[in-house]
């Protein structure tokens, strides 16, 4: 894990200690595979959302995980993130459009589900139609968990 003084650093200073030599050797050695820390990069963003700083977490996020974000922890800690700053239409939007896209597992979707019926609470006048599919998802997973105990005792 990152030092929080390392965290303070904005995104620019990092970026900008890669000196263009290094960027020249990294473009010119492309037979060599790149291999990016998904874990540690969203480790980063939920530090730095967590800690307030979504002037650099969002940044930071477009930059390295947006591109990650079909796996569903990428996904989940960004609503997450947009939800805790307030940017619930911003939220909102996002959540539709991964719910839309439907490549979720049903635990999965039931979180996203979730998450997005808390957007809807804050944004428009949508509160009884987020209330409804709240109570929806939640009854659909309790119906699910049912069902499993049921297998498990058969």
């Amino acid at each position: 894990m990152m030092d929080p003084e390392h965290l303070q650093q904005p995104l620019e200073s990092i970026l900008t200690e890669m000196d263009q030599e290094s960027v020249q050797l990294l473009t010119d050695e492309a037979e060599h595979e790149l291999v990016q820390d998904v874990a540690g990069d969203l480790e980063v963003f939920i530090q730095l959302a967590k800690t307030g700083h979504y002037d650099r977490a969002m940044p930071f996020f477009n930059v390295f995980l947006e591109h990650h974000s079909s796996l569903f922890p990428v996904t989940a800690e960004y609503a997450d993130a947009l939800l805790e700053q307030g940017a619930f239409g911003q939220a909102d939007d996002y959540l539709s459009a991964i719910l839309e896209a439907g490549s979720s597992s049903a635990m999965e979707t039931t979180v996203m589900q979730l998450l997005s019926a808390i957007a809807k609470l804050h944004t428009s006048l949508e509160q009884e139609h987020a209330v409804e599919l709240a109570a929806s998802t939640l009854q659909g997973l309790h119906d699910s968990e049912a069902r499993r105990l049921d297998v498990k005792e058969v």
